[in-house]
């Protein structure tokens, strides 16, 4: 008898534990932008994977990403607005 495990089986907890891991650690949200307008972020999250090295150290992956580039935006604009009103943040 082989001794092996069953990949789809295995590949189902695998699944299963990366769902369970994002159910925890992460808030979803969803995003309407105009037809056309994705292909234009995630063109421009491509081009600048390489000149804004902070993605990694702030938690987000991989660079180039459209997710990592919407939560560099969210927060710069954060830090921005705040900054703007005074209150730091």
């Amino acid at each position: 008898m082989n001794n092996t495990e069953n990949p789809v089986k295995k590949n189902r907890t695998s699944q299963k534990s990366v769902r369970k891991y994002k159910e925890n650690n992460y808030d979803r949200i969803e995003l309407s932008v105009p037809k056309g307008k994705k292909d234009v972020i995630k063109s421009h999250a491509a081009r600048y994977q390489g000149e804004v090295g902070t993605f990694q150290t702030i938690g987000y992956s991989p660079k180039g990403s459209v997710n990592a580039f919407i939560n560099r935006a969210i927060d710069e604009a954060i830090v921005r607005d705040s900054t703007k009103a005074g209150d730091g943040g």
